[in-house]
């Protein structure tokens, strides 16, 4: 008989408000410094709009200059043994609608990488069975 699995704990948060009304930004840090035992981050959301490729963070690009502080703090969190995923969906319009059809026509029209952020923070290449 096979040995029973052992189960680690996990703490899964979820953020998407990324900034205050004001502007400025919220930091992530507090959930490690804070020894909150979080294991895995989603960051939320990314959004399919229209016209095809154009991928946004909440509303904004991902490459944006008012997301330098949350990239920053992501390596940092990754660096402590965190996951760091993005969360895709939201409420722009036609996220779910381009998720749709064959999986070669959904990876033609939706397949993002930031030359900012490839090898460094979150990319993703959008599949409709991929999880982030």
């Amino acid at each position: 008989m096979p040995p029973t699995p052992i189960h680690t704990p996990r703490l899964v948060l979820y953020q998407q408000t990324h900034h205050t009304p004001t502007g400025e930004p919220i930091s992530i840090l507090p959930l490690v410094t804070n020894r909150t035992g979080i294991t895995h981050l989603y960051i939320a959301a990314i959004h399919i709009n229209d016209p095809p490729g154009n991928i946004t963070l909440n509303d904004h690009s991902p490459d944006d200059p008012r997301f330098t502080q949350l990239w920053e703090e992501v390596k940092w969190l990754q660096g402590t043994g965190v996951k760091v995923m993005g969360m895709l969906g939201g409420a722009a319009q036609g996220s779910f609608v381009r998720l749709s059809g064959d999986e070669a026509s959904v990876r033609l029209n939706n397949t993002f990488q930031s030359e900012k952020n490839s090898n460094q923070y979150i990319t993703c290449s959008l599949k409709p069975i991929t999880v982030l």
